[in-house]
C-alpha cells in the first residue's frame, strides 16, 4: 500500500485501512497517532508459559542426540523461569516429524519447580513414552506451564534429597550469576556441548521460537 513509515500510516485513509485490514485497520491508524484507550496495567502480567523450540538441520534418530537437544532446551527454559522468579507445575514437549505432523505431550509435577534437572528428567520421560526409535525427529520443544511466582509456591523437598537441595540451589545461583555476567556459554555441563541448533538458543540474537504468553497451544 506504499506505507513505509508511521507518519504515512498516521495520515492514511481510514476507510482504505478498514477495507484492507478490517477493524485492525482502524486500530493501526489510532496506534500510529498515539491513541490507545486501553487501561494501563501497573504490574506486568505473569507469563502463561515459557519455552523454546528448535528446528534441526537434519532429522535426529538417536536417543543420545535427542536428549542433548532436550537438555539445552530445558536449560534455557528454566533459566528464564529463574530470571523471572517463577516456578512451573507442568512440563510439555513438542515433537515434529519430517512430514510436518506435530504433537505435544505434557506432565503435571507434584510440586512446582524451576530446577533444570527436574524439568529435563520429565522431558526425557515424555519423549521415551511417546517416541519410538529410530523414528526421525525434525523439531523439538520444551515449554513450561501453570506458572506462578516462586515466593507464592509451596515447594516440597524430596525426603531423601532435602539435604542436597540447598547445595544444588546454591550452585545453580552461582552458575546463573556467572552466565549473567559472562554470557550463556560461560558455564555449561558436558551434555550441553553440541553443534546442533539447540545450542544457539543460548545466543539472544539467534535463538529458537519463543513460546511466551501462549494462549492457545493448538495454534503453535
Amino acid at each position: 500500500m506504499h506505507i513505509h513509515t508511521l507518519g504515512q500510516l498516521a495520515e492514511a485513509d481510514e476507510e482504505l485501512l478498514l477495507k484492507s485490514f478490517g477493524v485492525l485497520g482502524a486500530w493501526l491508524k489510532q496506534a500510529a497517532n498515539g491513541i490507545d484507550t486501553r487501561e494501563v496495567k501497573a504490574e506486568r502480567e505473569v507469563n502463561k508459559s515459557i519455552g523454546h523450540t528448535t528446528t534441526l538441520p537434519a532429522d535426529l534418530t538417536k536417543l543420545d542426540d535427542i536428549n542433548r537437544v532436550l537438555l539445552n532446551l530445558s536449560d534455557q527454559t528454566t533459566r528464564r523461569l529463574r530470571r523471572q522468579k517463577l516456578v512451573a507445575s507442568t512440563v510439555q514437549i513438542t515433537i515434529r516429524r519430517p512430514d510436518m505432523s506435530t504433537f505435544t505431550r505434557a506432565y503435571t509435577l507434584p510440586t512446582p519447580t524451576h530446577s533444570m534437572d527436574i524439568i529435563y528428567k520429565h522431558a526425557q520421560q515424555l519423549l521415551q513414552q511417546n517416541w519410538q526409535p529410530p523414528e526421525p525427529i525434525r523439531l523439538l520443544g520444551v515449554s513450561l506451564h501453570n506458572l506462578q511466582p516462586e515466593d507464592n509456591a509451596a515447594i516440597q523437598l524430596d525426603l531423601f534429597s532435602y539435604e542436597q537441595e540447598p547445595k544444588k540451589d546454591a550452585l545453580t545461583k552461582v552458575m546463573d550469576q556467572l552466565r549473567n555476567k559472562y554470557g550463556e556459554s560461560a558455564v555449561l555441563t558436558a551434555g550441553m556441548l553440541t553443534s546442533d541448533p539447540s545450542a544457539l538458543i543460548r545466543n539472544k540474537r539467534i535463538r529458537g521460537t519463543s513460546l511466551e504468553k501462549l494462549d492457545d497451544l493448538s495454534n503453535e
